[in-house]
């Protein structure tokens, strides 16, 4: 009896075979067992300063950029607004006070400067500078050392015609990476000899305004709420208004005197009667607030 049940325990073992078994797949290797009580260890999360420098390198695709320049201790703003193919606009305002650590020289007066002079070389390393995402990203997250009011900088970058955009935020003007503060103060000296451009009607800007907010402004507060038609995404020419819906952020030059009547209307409200600088403003699916500078002669 007992020899018999010890074969039939040897006979429920299979027998090696170096033959596939039909209609079973083969594994490429040994199959890993782990030991009972044994737990999987958990990824490590890498930190935003590791995950800064892998992606030093990384870059966004984009064919237009603005940068805004705010003077230390003046109000004084410079704005670059450069588009790929070399077209350039700069918009400075108000008066650079003596005295202060700007690494700029601001002009008197509020004006644009509009032209394409701008050299191959500097505007093909400032786009290559300025998508790269250790420069968009990589900035505001340090104090500055000293309470004394520094120059601050802000950059944007857009591709698609507003289709795909980044921003940094506005930090002081030391923190950004040594080469691009030394692009930018090239670019900003080349864009002060281009030509005044006497043309410009005025500014837009926008600015997004979340759905709930936008919602108490027109039902509680009684605001006026303007749908602008959108283009569409293939549309290469963009309405003021919706460049800037696209691209929140960017200073829009408007000179074509349809395009401002237009927006004129928006402020109004279609009654022609025009009583802020500022409106409500739908593009698609999204609300904005839209405002906008009128430049004299």
């Amino acid at each position: 009896m007992h020899c018999l049940a010890t074969g039939l325990l040897l006979g429920q073992e299979p027998a090696a075979s170096e033959t596939p078994i039909p209609g079973e797949k083969a594994f490429p290797g040994r199959a890993i067992r782990v030991p009972l009580g044994v737990k999987e260890s958990k990824p490590v999360i890498p930190s935003v300063e590791e995950l800064i420098e892998k992606s030093r390198d990384a870059k966004v695709e984009a064919d237009r950029l603005w940068i805004v320049i705010e003077h230390a201790k003046s109000g004084g703003i410079s704005l670059i607004d450069l588009d790929k193919d070399g077209s350039c606009y700069l918009i400075e305002r108000e008066r650079f006070r003596t005295g202060g650590d700007s690494p700029f020289k601001q002009p008197t007066g509020n004006f644009v400067r509009f032209g394409k002079t701008i050299p191959r070389a500097l505007r093909e390393n400032m786009m290559d500078l300025a998508c790269r995402k250790s420069v968009l990203f990589g900035v505001g997250g340090v104090r500055p050392l000293s309470k004394v009011e520094s120059t601050r900088m802000r950059l944007g970058v857009a591709g698609n015609y507003g289709r795909s955009v980044h921003t940094s935020l506005l930090a002081p003007f030391d923190q950004y990476p040594e080469a691009f503060r030394e692009a930018v103060m090239s670019l900003l000296a080349t864009a002060r000899a281009m030509p005044l451009r006497k043309t410009v009607r005025g500014l837009v800007s926008a600015q997004f305004i979340d759905p709930r907010q936008a919602k108490r402004l027109t039902v509680l507060g009684g605001q006026t709420l303007v749908a602008v038609r959108d283009p569409g995404k293939e549309a290469t020419v963009l309405p003021p208004a919706v460049a800037a819906a696209r691209m929140p952020g960017r200073m829009v030059v408007v000179e074509n005197e349809e395009d401002w009547q237009r927006v004129l209307s928006y402020l109004s409200g279609g009654t022609g009667q025009v009583k802020d600088k500022h409106c409500l403003i739908s593009v698609g699916a999204h609300c904005y607030r839209l405002f906008v500078e009128p430049l004299g002669e």
